[in-house]
């Protein structure tokens, strides 16, 4: 078992960075030859895939510099993924507007929930932080404090794979593309097992083992990810309608 996950992590570590670009790439392409509701997963993509590009990023930062600078490059980090995950979600939600012709409202909503929502939960968890704090140990409170952050994400991926599979029968050329928001629903819901699976089992005697438990679990749930959004990117590009052919 150990070196199954030694060689998945080698496998991760050398894989992930080629297949985030893939998934850049691809989506310079769509959005290049594409038609113009497609150019909103093109955008998708490339979000994504930058996402992903700045945690491999700020791994190597955090080893080559300096405390100080890391903890000043974290504030921009977060600012930046924030408004990637914002240019996704919309991006998504673009595609099905125009393609469905859905509401301008839902746009509203996941801005309203990826934005208030993040910040209206960290103002109440820091609120009541001291008492949680106080009453588990600090790798609980680590691991309560990620599925809080998770919330919004877990809303977005249930309003998204809602809109797509309700609509699917809508669809004319990316028939499956649903399947994507379905796996992104289920990775989201299994993290949060995850994280809190090892909440409940965690005491101060095994705070090790449950986090190298975590990380190889979350390593794997992050590689679906990858591969299934490389496979999405590639479906869109051979299924999906030319600008030349728009509607």
């Amino acid at each position: 078992m150990e070196s199954f996950f030694a060689l998945l992590l080698t496998g991760y570590t050398y894989s992930r960075p080629v297949l985030m670009i893939g998934c850049f790439v691809l989506g310079l392409i769509i959005m290049a030859i594409k038609d113009k509701e497609t150019k909103n997963l093109g955008l998708w993509l490339i979000a994504s895939s930058l996402i992903a590009m700045m945690d491999v990023i700020f791994q190597i930062v955090a080893v080559r510099f300096s405390m100080e600078f890391i903890a000043k490059s974290a504030y921009a980090k977060t600012a930046i993924s924030m408004a990637l995950q914002i240019i996704c979600i919309v991006s998504l939600v673009l595609y099905a507007k125009r393609r469905y012709v859905i509401g301008s409202w839902l746009v509203i909503v996941v801005i309203i929930n990826r934005v208030g929502l993040t910040f209206g939960l960290t103002f109440v968890f820091q609120a009541i932080n001291g008492k949680i704090a106080k009453s588990v140990i600090p790798l609980q409170y680590a691991y309560l404090t990620t599925i809080v952050s998770l919330i919004p994400a877990l809303i977005e991926a249930v309003i998204v794979f809602a809109v797509y599979v309700r609509n699917r029968k809508y669809e004319k050329d990316i028939k499956l593309f649903f399947i994507k928001p379905l796996i992104s629903l289920i990775t989201t819901v299994a993290v949060i097992a995850i994280y809190a699976g090892a909440i409940l089992t965690a005491d101060k005697g095994n705070q090790i083992q449950i986090q190298n438990m975590v990380t190889d679990a979350s390593m794997m749930v992050t590689f679906i990810n990858m591969v299934t959004l490389l496979l999405a990117a590639v479906y869109i590009l051979i299924k999906a309608p030319h600008k030349n052919n728009e509607y």
